[in-house]
């Protein structure tokens, strides 16, 4: 029992492997008591029956798959955000990372809202892009540029002085020692 509460001992792979089995199989148990007890409406409550069901009609229905269709439009809004955030996010770290002075001007419109809950803008950006596709790729960029961003410039600042002073000695220029 003493080392039930020592998180440095290690877990053999099938007691692993059991706990987590038995993890899920009880909160199916659980589940499917709550959701045949009537205690909780099925259209708040579904049983993991229904869910399955409603999984595989989803999945594929009359030759169409629902589910593979919004999944495709969610990937492809996620690879444009990314894509949008790479083009805007790098430049910008890299620059805030290399000049103290673009680091001064820059810091306090980025670093604040890293803290702040990206979904309380939701409302301006419905009012200023609508709910179409352009709004819905503005969100992930807006709730992404502000962790990469830093991310870059930490990183760019983290490359030691003697580095720097090295590529000098040996001819680089200014472009070249922030891009190599």
């Amino acid at each position: 029992m003493a080392d039930f509460w020592n998180p440095y001992k290690a877990l053999d792979t099938r007691t692993q492997r059991m706990l987590g089995v038995a993890a899920v199989l009880t909160l199916l148990t659980v589940w499917t008591a709550v959701a045949m007890s009537g205690l909780v409406s099925q259209n708040k409550l579904p049983s993991p029956m229904a869910v399955a069901r409603a999984f595989a009609y989803l999945a594929w229905y009359e030759g169409e798959s629902q589910l593979g269709l919004a999944t495709m439009w969610s990937v492809g809004r996620v690879a444009a955000a990314s894509l949008l955030v790479v083009a805007v996010g790098v430049p910008v770290g890299v620059l805030m990372g290399a000049s103290p002075r673009v680091n001064a001007a820059l810091s306090p419109l980025i670093d604040p809202f890293r803290s702040a809950p990206v979904a309380a803008l939701l409302p301006i950006m419905v009012m200023w892009f609508g709910i179409g596709e352009g709004m819905k790729i503005a969100f992930l960029f807006v709730g992404s540029i502000v962790y990469l961003t830093p991310l870059v410039r930490d990183a760019i600042r983290a490359v030691p002085e003697g580095y720097l002073v090295s590529a000098k000695d040996i001819g680089a220029t200014d472009f070249e020692c922030v891009t190599k």
